[in-house]
């Protein structure tokens, strides 16, 4: 869609309650062609406060060049104020939103042992968009010498190219996450050193009609020349380095460290839209962030770094990394899916979160296993947890209701487990802002937590260690070596009280989220190719044309 919404929420009394907010604001009638400043647009007092007299949500409409006019010509035709004719149009204005509730933050203190000196970390939790971009707020503003930053999708309004926020930006959440571009300049220019790897896989994007775009452009090609402009221009210290294409389907990592002390690990990207989307992450503090450097970060700049300047040394490359010093007998264990194309700088490739959780989910003392996934396709994982569901295993998945729509092929492996009784559950997204369930962990037995990027897929957990057919799925005789995804995740083992606090979480989003099943999910039902919020962006295209 060619509009950009920016929201503001604001704790200023309104004089009167708005029976049209576009009007009541002063704007411009449909009858009247001239172009209003978009300073002087002002369309909201979004309905579904508790006390709509203390606060409301302004939604100030930035366009295209020469979309205002269309929408104006359209409103006029069909005699109405601009405003109503947008709030026809994107009915989220004028929504109230699904009631939704995030547990506390909890913390525990996991004790590792470093050359038999106990060491302490601390762990805490971070569920929902608030809290994720709160907790990254904070941890730029300590941040002193260095923050390493690995993304998939890295965008702001300021940026041109990224997408729309299309919804997002009627919460809190996203006033924050447009935040920490900025927050990331101003440390920069008081001499903070950034090391950002990002995604630079092709985005194969359709438009409104599902019809292709031509040409391909790349995942933040556009914050990546941004990044670059500030070093040569501004002599900010960012150093900015696109991951290789060939090697990953796509780079997916979500990471944050700060100064070696404090990390942020999880299923949440840093795109426009990302305030939307229902997501969890951790932070970490303390002795063991240096193993997450250790076994992520630092061997994805390398690789990195190397296919871009293949003159570089081992020892050179390492030169451009801060000194650490890892746990040797950590309380964390960090999972990583590894390309072996990182054999050119002296590492092997990995499959570590796939063979972890098919571990547990195979492990005969396994009781229990509650999950929340944007996606879970993996064929032998989904037929495992038929079998472990059968066995008398407390089996539970809350999945994405939106997904059949995005990936059709979901449709199958979710169908299966229907069908054979494992208790699975849609999120109750938000349709009308695009809202996904994005998060991508799991609690086994009720003490010990997986999260991280990786999708219970096969992209998601596996990678192109070899080529041709597997010799070790004996199940699936035609399964072949798949060009996966670039995955990280950690495992939070023997601590009760972080599980515990997923597992409230679990059940508050189980029970928010309805019994009945989406469309695209019925045994003779086909999946559906457009969320109803797509419907909606058809409509106005052919109301504009």
């Amino acid at each position: 869609m060619n509009f950009r919404s920016i929201a503001s929420i604001t704790n200023q009394k309104p004089a009167r309650a708005y029976q049209n907010p576009f009007q009541a604001s002063g704007g411009v009638k449909h009858s009247d062609l001239s172009i209003p400043t978009f300073d002087q647009v002002l369309f909201g007092a979004r309905k579904g406060f508790s006390n709509p007299d203390e606060k409301q949500i302004n939604v100030k409409l930035q366009v295209q060049q020469g979309f205002w006019r269309r929408v104006l010509a359209a409103a006029k035709q069909r005699q109405i104020e601009v405003g109503e004719f947008l709030r026809q149009s994107l009915p989220h204005l004028a929504m109230d939103a699904p009631k939704k509730l995030a547990i506390n933050q909890v913390v525990d203190i996991l004790k590792g042992n470093h050359n038999g000196k106990i060491v302490k970390t601390q762990v805490k939790t971070l569920l929902g968009p608030d809290q994720i971009f709160d907790e990254w707020l904070s941890c730029l503003k300590k941040t002193r010498k260095y923050a390493q930053i690995s993304m998939y999708n890295f965008e702001n309004e300021k940026v041109a190219g990224g997408r729309t926020s299309d919804g997002a930006d009627i919460s809190s959440a996203w006033v924050k996450q447009q935040q920490i571009l900025n927050l990331i300049e101003k440390k920069a220019s008081q001499g903070v050193r950034f090391q950002i790897l990002l995604d630079n896989s092709v985005i194969r994007a359709r438009d409104e009609f599902n019809n292709p775009v031509f040409p391909r452009k790349l995942t933040n090609e556009e914050m990546i020349e941004h990044f670059k402009k500030l070093k040569e221009e501004k002599g900010l210290p960012i150093e900015v380095v696109a991951y290789p294409r060939s090697v990953a389907h796509i780079y997916h990592v979500k990471l944050l460290i700060s100064d070696g002390k404090r990390a942020i690990v999880g299923g949440m990207n840093l795109s426009n839209h990302s305030a939307a989307n229902w997501d969890a992450c951790v932070s970490i503090e303390g002795p063991e962030v240096a193993n997450i450097q250790h076994d992520t970060f630092h061997p994805d700049w390398m690789f990195a770094r190397h296919r871009e300047d293949r003159v570089l040394t081992k020892e050179q490359l390492a030169a451009e990394l801060p000194e650490i010093n890892p746990v040797s007998k950590p309380a964390l264990k960090v999972l990583n899916t590894v390309p072996r194309e990182y054999r050119e700088i002296g590492l092997k490739g990995k499959e570590e979160i796939g063979d972890y959780i098919k571990a547990k989910v195979s492990d005969p003392k396994l009781q229990s296993l509650h999950s929340e996934q944007f996606i879970a396709t993996h064929k032998e994982i989904k037929d495992t947890l038929i079998q472990r569901h059968g066995e008398g295993v407390n089996v539970k998945v809350l999945h994405s209701s939106s997904v059949v729509d995005a990936f059709p092929y979901s449709r199958k492996a979710i169908f299966d487990m229907m069908r054979k009784g494992v208790p699975i559950r849609f999120y109750n997204e938000w349709e009308e802002i695009g809202q996904k369930l994005h998060s991508k962990w799991t609690v086994f037995n009720k003490n010990e937590v997986m999260i991280g990027s990786a999708n219970l897929s096969a992209r998601g957990l596996e990678t192109n260690l070899q080529k041709g057919l597997r010799d070790d799925y004996p199940n699936y005789p035609n399964q072949r070596y798949v060009r996966g995804n670039r995955d990280m995740a950690i495992v939070i083992p023997k601590s009760s009280k972080i599980a515990g606090a997923f597992l409230k979480q679990f059940e508050l989003d189980w029970d928010f989220s309805p019994l009945k099943y989406p469309s695209g999910y019925g045994e003779f039902e086909k999946a559906s190719n457009f969320t109803k919020f797509m419907e909606v962006a058809k409509k106005i295209v052919r109301a504009l044309k």
